[in-house]
C-alpha cells in the first residue's frame, strides 16, 4: 500500500468494519454519490485507535470512511508515503528535500 495513517478516534467502527475496507466504501454526497474507494486494509490497534493502508487519495478520504465507519476523526498522522518512512520529528505542515537514498526509494518499482 502507498499510504499509511494512523488514527484516533471517537465513538464505535460498524462490526464489520475490517471487511467493509477491504471491499471498499462507498463516499457519496447526498447530491453526488461515488464510486467505492479501492480496497484499503483496516487494522484496529485498542480502543479508539487504528491504522489505514490506502493507495489512493481523495479529499478527506481517511475522515470519510471513518464517518461511514460509525466514528469521527479525532487525530490523524500520515507517517508513510509508499515505502518510505517519514521521519518522526518532521513537523505538521514541514517539509524537506529527500535525501539521495530516500529518493532512490520513492523511485524503485517496489514501492509502487
Amino acid at each position: 500500500m502507498s499510504k499509511r495513517y494512523r488514527i484516533t478516534f471517537e465513538g464505535v467502527l460498524a462490526r464489520d468494519a475490517v471487511e467493509r475496507c477491504l471491499n471498499g466504501i462507498p463516499l457519496g454526497a447526498e447530491a453526488r454519490p461515488t464510486r467505492p474507494t479501492r480496497p484499503a486494509q483496516l487494522v484496529l490497534e485498542r480502543e479508539r485507535r487504528a491504522t489505514m493502508l490506502l493507495r489512493e487519495g481523495r479529499t478527506h478520504q481517511v475522515r470519510r470512511m471513518i464517518r461511514a465507519l460509525g466514528g469521527e476523526v479525532a487525530s490523524l498522522h500520515r507517517d508513510r508515503f509508499r515505502a518510505l518512512e517519514l521521519p518522526e520529528d518532521l513537523e505538521p505542515d514541514a517539509w524537506r528535500s529527500p535525501e539521495p537514498e530516500e529518493r532512490a526509494l520513492l523511485l524503485s518499482e517496489s514501492s509502487l
